[in-house]
């Protein structure tokens, strides 16, 4: 899997914040470089879950985070957008629809709302990034917990991430709204998909700050497509590179 950092600074309307529940999945890809001034953020909050010790299980999370949007002038609801990197370490079996679980608490323990991604599956010794997000209510979650669920294994053999690259990676200003990642991808399989989901995930350093998702359909062998990915949040944190990741969906 092949990941290109770009630097560069920042779909979501600033009238109203809707209740998405963004679907999301992510394999390597690689990024170029931007010229786009970061987005400051000001309010909201994002919060580097613990990194997990090295594991021997067979379905490992690499890596995770969360970012939590608070409530505003524009809307009395915080949600938390959380996304974790997982690593099938299996070496011949595949994981069919893999599972995260997020569980957000107020700073009293009390649990303010709870919910889970479902990826379509993973390849031996590969790795997806699920994404997903959550409202909760008034109150902004203080802690939240992510999981990854006991994966299943099947002889099926599953699309690796190395099938896909991508280019042309740019950060685009819109006026009202965050700026969106647009670029292309092309998929170097030899047998048409239904679809593909394709993720940034925002970094400062080397953590992992954001995470938004978007997907195409029927994508031809060989063929090369362009896409964009607008984030729901109506604020991007600060960060300075983006990774690409993309998958069979």
């Amino acid at each position: 899997m092949r990941i290109h950092i770009c630097d560069y600074g920042g779909l979501y309307m600033k009238s109203a914040i809707k209740k998405v529940i963004a679907a999301c999945v992510v394999c390597g890809a690689m990024v170029t470089g931007l010229s786009v001034p970061v987005t400051t953020n000001v309010e909201a909050t994002t919060i580097q879950a613990k990194k997990q010790k090295k594991s021997t299980s067979k379905l490992e999370i690499v890596d995770s985070g969360y970012y939590v949007q608070p409530t505003d002038e524009y809307s009395d609801t915080a949600y938390v957008y959380f996304w974790a990197k997982i690593k099938n370490n299996d070496k011949k079996k595949s994981i069919d629809f893999p599972v995260i679980t997020a569980t957000a608490k107020d700073e009293s323990g009390n649990v303010l709302g709870s919910s889970s991604q479902t990826g379509m599956s993973i390849a031996p010794k590969d790795t997806v990034v699920l994404t997903s997000m959550m409202d909760t209510g008034d109150t902004p979650a203080t802690t939240v917990e992510i999981k990854a669920k006991k994966p299943k294994f099947t002889s099926r053999k599953a699309i690796k991430s190395n099938v896909f690259e991508t280019t042309n990676i740019t950060e685009v200003p819109q006026e009202y709204t965050c700026a969106k990642l647009t670029g292309e991808v092309t998929y170097k399989g030899k047998k048409d998909l239904d679809g593909i989901a394709i993720t940034a995930i925002y970094k400062s350093g080397d953590k992992s700050v954001f995470a938004e998702t978007t997907y195409l359909n029927n994508i031809e062998a060989g063929s090369t497509e362009a896409f964009e990915i607008n984030p729901l949040s109506n604020e991007l944190p600060d960060h300075d590179s983006v990774e690409v990741y993309v998958q069979n969906w």
